[in-house]
């Protein structure tokens, strides 16, 4: 509320994003994609990381290197063919070879320390130093039909920026920026960067919605339409652990947009715990553990450096199985998760939140930092240590218990097992069998939850079909949102919204009418609504009614 609105991203930046580093060319991207769609495992995003523009000397010039990135234009419509977005990573600092920092040298727009790649930082605080750098992405990269850009290393990382004492360094060297010492003000730098980049684009290329990943982040950021990253972390459970309350902690301070590279980035070096990375079990153990988290952020986004981790190439059952699992859980939760990023946009809403923002009557969870509820309905507590293999591969035989994890429910009326459809009553410990394929995953007692389809990209199939399931045992809410997709037309009106309340009373769910429309909107639309309430001893019943809606109000009793 006091430091701006966050704008609505793209339908698809809400699906899967597959990252490394790095492809090498554009066939290497179209070859991983259409692995992802002949193995119909659904993808939304592919992000080519660093060095398509040749070597340091030219490093982030804006420009594909015509010998390893030729005919962008052709190759990125092959791409959207597809039905992927493409996201490029550009740094604030500029290599000496290229045009961009010729002009910026020129007119003293750059900062006297040496990049680590022999470049330099702009100064981001200078507007027209802001108008330079977003023409050189415009010219060079968004013109080709490049989606979303990657704004890495907004510290901004003047040296190498592997301890904050490296950074510090870097930054207190940097002396004065156009706004004054950079002692002073430079840690908003990935602020005003991306402020630069977001106003340009939305005036240049005003039908299309801007995505901006970023490494650093200021209060007030996230009305630059940016998520920020926990940066480069190391591959071992507890940096998973770390994430957890990183992601919490990040949320409730007002930037609803946090991500993290699923499965870490480093596999046997700073922090990281597999030098053998993909070869050895325990860390594809490791890696499904840290999927079935990412799926439940609010960007879903795998990178890492080393061997490719790409999803069709963890061949065996026990891994593969539980990746798609969840990956198609995430795409099948594509009504309930864009409508709370509607609620994000129009209400000043956050999708991961810590247990306390909705349960402050129960002491019990103030500090909680390893679960969370993902939107209004889902309780969340990722698994954090091995249960099937040591590092090295060696096969772990843990007892029953051994396999079990302790959660919270927080005081309420109740909870069901999503898995199970079991009820629990609330304010207690509760374990639960976790299987690899399986996580602590929990609905809340009076919810409504829409389901879309199966389906491989977001805009695959339209809202004409929906599973509505109602979690009996309390009042509930929910309001469905919809809108074109990728434009900001929503700004201005084009959007429907249909809410739906249930009476646990009267066991009657109301369906509101049909508020809105947009181009391609479709009124009649076909419900199934299913009904999961508390028997006794735990047990649920489960009932199924079918309804045509014309997009007047109606009820469904059960």
């Amino acid at each position: 509320h006091l430091t701006g609105r966050a704008p609505l991203f793209a339908k698809k930046a809400y699906g899967f994003w597959q990252s490394r580093e790095r492809y090498p060319s554009f066939p290497a991207l179209l070859e991983v994609i259409k692995h992802y769609r002949q193995q119909h495992i659904p993808l939304d995003n592919i992000v080519q990381d660093w060095r398509y523009w040749g070597d340091n000397t030219h490093w982030s010039s804006m420009r594909f290197d015509p010998e390893t990135f030729p005919d962008p234009e052709k190759y990125i419509r092959r791409i959207h063919a597809q039905h992927v977005g493409l996201m490029v990573s550009i740094w604030p600092a500029l290599g000496p070879e290229t045009d961009i920092y010729k002009e910026m040298d020129a007119k003293g727009f750059l900062y006297t320390p040496e990049h680590w790649t022999g470049g330099r930082v702009y100064d981001a605080y200078n507007p027209e130093a802001r108008d330079i750098y977003w023409r050189y992405i415009r010219d060079g990269l968004i013109k080709y039909g490049v989606d979303a850009l990657w704004m890495d290393a907004t510290e901004p990382e003047i040296h190498f920026a592997n301890t904050p004492e490296m950074t510090e360094k870097g930054l207190l060297e940097t002396g004065t920026t156009w706004l004054g010492p950079a002692a002073e003000y430079l840690n908003t730098y990935a602020l005003v960067s991306s402020q630069g980049v977001y106003r340009h684009f939305r005036e240049d290329v005003p039908d299309k919605r801007v995505f901006i990943l970023t490494r650093s982040s200021w209060a007030g950021q996230q009305r630059n339409a940016t998520v920020t990253w926990s940066g480069d972390i190391g591959c071992s459970y507890d940096y998973l652990k770390k994430q957890i309350p990183a992601g919490i902690n990040f949320c409730m301070a007002g930037v609803p947009y946090w991500t993290h590279d699923i499965g870490g980035f480093f596999p046997g070096r700073f922090g990281g715990e597999y030098p053998d990375h993909m070869d050895d079990p325990a860390y594809r153990e490791l890696y499904v553990r840290w999927f079935q988290y990412g799926a439940f952020t609010p960007i879903f986004r795998s990178h890492g450096t080393g061997k490719p981790r790409e999803v069709w190439r963890f061949k065996e059952p026990l891994f593969y199985d539980a990746l798609t699992d969840v990956i198609r859980l995430r795409y099948r939760l594509f009504p309930y998760v864009y409508s709370l990023a509607w609620q994000v946009t129009e209400n000043d809403y956050t999708i991961m939140r810590g247990l306390v923002m909705d349960f402050q009557e129960d002491e019990n969870t103030y500090n909680i930092g390893d679960q969370y509820m993902f939107g209004p309905a889902f309780l969340v507590k990722p698994v954090t240590r091995p249960m099937y293999y040591d590092k090295g591969g060696k096969k772990l035989s843990p007892s029953a218990e051994d396999k079990k994890v302790n959660v919270y429910l927080p005081k309420h009326t109740g909870w069901y097992d999503y898995r199970t459809n079991r009820f629990y009553p609330g304010g207690k410990v509760v374990a639960v069998d976790c299987p690899l394929k399986v996580f602590p995953l929990f609905v809340k007692a009076g919810s409504i939850v829409p389901f879309g389809p199966e389906i491989c990209y977001a805009e695959e199939k339209g809202n004409d079909t929906l599973e509505i399931r109602v979690y009996g045992g309390a009042d509930a809410e929910f309001t469905f949102y919809e809108d074109e997709g990728n434009t900001y037309h929503y700004e201005k009106g084009a959007y429907n919204t249909i809410t739906f309340r249930w009476d646990d009373g009267r066991k009657t769910l109301t369906i509101g009418e049909s508020t809105g429309s947009f181009d391609g909107f479709v009124k009649e639309k076909h419900f199934s609504v299913v009904l999961i309430a508390p028997e006794e001893q735990g047990e649920t019943t489960i009932v199924r009614k079918e309804y045509d809606y014309d997009g007047s109000r109606a009820e469904v009793v059960f």
